[in-house]
């Protein structure tokens, strides 16, 4: 009987990058030969490209609150549904990863994620460290190259495709005898040390204050999409704006917001997401008492060279709906995951705006989601 070694190794190559990220892992045990298959860095990518395309499961990150305890819920859950017409979900279950977080979650909070690595930073000793739950990596980050008194501002973590590496960025202010001074370096997967790089972008004192306040509370503001980091800032008295990092030119950009959008304001609420690759703008009513629609903006060209370059359309408006409290997170093309009244999570068609339940527990999409993908990419920058 033909075994799969007996098959071509192509055929054999192939055949594992539609597998499960966490079942190579164990397969790596089998043989040296399988070891170095998945270890492989073409492998990698060839995996990690089919899981972003074909795989009908996705994987959520998720941050609520329970209401007796008041403390964050963090746990990842797994969303499988190969039926996309029926009004259920085919099943949600919660992954045994989420223990592997625990270790650290008094110590670290999860700010980004990119390509299956999660980035942890530290709220007290702005210590960085990144994870992949599939591989059970840690990478504890250098310390900064500042070597005064800092508070954190911005943090990003991201792929640069330009030179196919890693990239964490932060803004930070550093402490002087006499002023505070707007400062940024960047860490590249792989290296030893943080480098300090230009800080070409103003902040209104009252940003200042937003990002110091919000640092680490506002994920549902700031994405990773196509070699870019996306930061949504929404200060009350001011315009609201985007900002902006580039990995490839290493370069902060300010993005303005469409002409005629109305912000957070008069009961909405705003967040960023990614969608189709696209960075994805949802305006929404804050309150179930608000009855206005859900509105999904996206920006047209991404390319974050200069303001000109970018250009926003509306894409879609959404109800209004009842006792939908917010949206989370897009985990289809065409499917918005929502928060409801009393607890309740359902995925909406942004075509036909039809509703589908989803069994998750109600504390679970309180505050915020965002969908990942298990891969097998190292924090130690090998593949």
């Amino acid at each position: 009987m033909e075994t799969l070694m007996d098959l071509p190794m192509e055929v054999v190559v192939e055949i594992m990058s539609l597998l499960p990220a966490e079942s190579l892992v164990r397969l790596k045990c089998v043989c040296r030969l399988w070891y170095s298959i998945i270890n492989d860095r073409v492998f990698v990518a060839k995996h990690l490209h089919n899981a972003n395309k074909i795989s009908s499961a996705k994987s959520l990150f998720s941050i609520g609150y329970s209401d007796e305890l008041h403390a964050p819920v963090k746990s990842f859950i797994t969303i499988r549904d190969d039926d996309r017409i029926g009004y259920h979900i085919d099943s949600v279950f919660e992954d045994s990863m989420s223990v592997l977080l625990q270790q650290h979650a008094d110590e670290y909070h999860i700010g980004s994620q990119c390509n299956g690595i999660f980035c942890l930073y530290g709220e007290e000793n702005y210590n960085v460290m990144l994870c992949n739950p599939v591989t059970r990596e840690f990478k504890l980050l250098p310390n900064s190259c500042f070597r005064v008194k800092m508070h954190v501002l911005m943090l990003g973590f991201g792929f640069d495709p330009s030179v196919d590496c890693y990239k964490v960025v932060r803004a930070v202010l550093l402490s002087s005898q006499v002023d505070y001074l707007l400062r940024a370096e960047i860490y590249t997967l792989g290296s030893s040390t943080w480098r300090e790089i230009k800080m070409n972008l103003l902040l209104s004192e009252l940003e200042l204050i937003l990002l110091g306040i919000a640092y680490g509370r506002n994920a549902h503001k700031q994405r990773y999409c196509n070699g870019a980091f996306y930061w949504l800032l929404s200060p009350l008295s001011e315009k609201e704006t985007i900002v902006c990092f580039d990995t490839s030119d290493e370069q902060f950009y300010r993005i303005p917001l469409p002409d005629n959008f109305e912000g957070e304001r008069k009961g909405m609420s705003t967040s960023l997401d990614v969608w189709n690759e696209s960075v994805a703008l949802l305006h929404y009513p804050n309150s179930s008492n608000i009855t206005r629609p859900i509105e999904i903006w996206l920006m047209v060209d991404s390319s974050c060279g200069s303001e000109a370059s970018c250009c926003w359309t509306k894409y879609v408006s959404i109800g209004p709906l009842e006792s939908i409290w917010r949206p989370v997170a897009f985990w289809r093309i065409n499917e918005l995951l929502m928060s409801a009244e009393e607890g309740h999570v359902v995925s909406c068609n942004l075509h036909t705006q039809d509703l589908r339940n989803l069994p998750i527990s109600p504390e679970a999409l309180k505050y915020n989601a965002f969908v990942y993908v298990k891969s097998l990419v190292s924090v130690h920058g090998r593949n």
